[in-house]
């Protein structure tokens, strides 16, 4: 008979690998708040969030719940005074679809993540614009949302990267989950 008995470093190091990702979703929310001005664009907002929700919808999707997925949409939809439900929406959609699909883009080059997530990221931001029209009656211009995508696309492999570092070094440790990206 065996019994295993945590001491209280391996409890905090367990607790600390699960918090790791939720510590980055939360810093990826805040720099959705983060206007940046792109002359031909005007101001936009990468998201930031997307990324997240997508990496870990790919990569991990036993360790981010729905309700957290909803929740964070529509947190930034209340701090950031779009009509209510949109990102939270968004974000469910899209982690569900892809964490359907993840098996697509596991062990798949790079490239093949990158085709995936422009397409999640050119339909979200697309449908976040088409929803915010109706719900509001204002059409705003498209630019923006282009600026939104493009930025996007630059900035996601920068972004996945961090997120592979943390999450081969952190939350996948000594999980049979863990899937090498």
């Amino acid at each position: 008979m065996s019994l295993d008995v945590w001491t209280w470093p391996e409890r905090a190091g367990g607790l600390a690998r699960l918090l790791v990702p939720y510590i980055f979703i939360a810093l990826f929310f805040v720099l959705d708040l983060v206007p940046v001005h792109i002359p031909p664009f005007g101001e936009i907002r990468p998201c930031f969030s997307i990324m997240s929700v997508f990496y870990w919808a790919v990569y991990r999707p036993t360790l981010i719940p729905n309700w957290f997925v909803f929740g964070l949409g529509l947190t930034l939809d209340l701090v950031s005074g779009i009509p209510l439900g949109i990102n939270a929406f968004i974000f469910l959609l899209v982690y569900w679809i892809i964490s359907d699909q993840r098996r697509v883009f596991v062990g798949q080059p790079f490239v093949t993540v990158m085709i995936g997530f422009a397409l999640v990221l050119s339909i979200s931001n697309f449908l976040r614009w088409f929803l915010f029209s109706v719900l509001s009656g204002v059409w705003p211009p498209l630019l923006p949302v282009l600026g939104v995508i493009l930025s996007g696309l630059f900035i996601f492999p920068l972004i996945s990267m961090l997120l592979y570092t943390i999450h081969k070094n952190f939350a996948g440790a000594g999980n049979p989950d863990h899937a090498q990206p």
